[in-house]
């Protein structure tokens, strides 16, 4: 049965034009060191699928914004989709994630996430400024998100990076009904 379901979404599975398109930066980037830890970037591959849920119940600490379903849909149907892992090179876990897309008309960023335990080590804040300057070479417009009411630490982290709330969205989330905030950053160069 399990060979079965691996056929069909190797089946399903699309050509993922700004992956290809983006894989030789993401292959240049180089370790991140932080003290005695260092991490490798790599763009994820359908194995790595099951793992998302994963990280997003541990980043998110249970919350949810998406399902395995949402996760599965997105990686074997969306050609624009985008995800990038970080891994711990010592023991090689996944340990960071961002996901979104890039259209012509902007990029979309659907998930920031990392690991609780590597929380508050500049990981976060690394990958987002790689996903603006892939935004910069692809040129396009701008980058949206939404992002919780309640979640400060990541308003803290985009407000940063000079995005601005352009709107709200009531009962965004279907796990718990919190509110979200629409977030923009233009992209000067596009």
């Amino acid at each position: 049965m399990q060979e079965f379901i691996r056929r069909i979404q190797k089946a399903r599975q699309v050509n993922h034009i700004i992956m290809d398109r983006i894989r030789p930066i993401i292959d240049e980037e180089p370790l991140w060191r932080r003290s005695d830890q260092s991490f490798s970037i790599r763009l994820a591959k359908a194995e790595d699928v099951p793992l998302f849920i994963e990280l997003e119940n541990d980043a998110y600490k249970g919350f949810h914004a998406w399902t395995q379903q949402d996760f599965e849909h997105d990686w074997f149907r969306n050609p624009y989709c985008v995800y990038i892992l970080v891994e711990d090179t010592t023991n090689k876990e996944v340990v960071a994630m961002m996901s979104g897309r890039f259209l012509a008309k902007g990029a979309h960023i659907s998930h920031l996430l990392v690991r609780e335990k590597y929380q508050n080590q500049r990981l976060g804040s690394k990958l987002l400024d790689l996903w603006i300057r892939l935004a910069e070479i692809e040129e396009v417009p701008i980058i949206t998100l939404e992002v919780r009411e309640s979640n400060t630490i990541a308003q803290s982290l985009y407000y940063g990076q000079d995005f601005k709330k352009h709107g709200i969205k009531e009962n965004y989330y279907s796990d718990n009904k919190e509110t979200a905030f629409l977030l923009k950053r233009v992209i000067s160069n596009a």
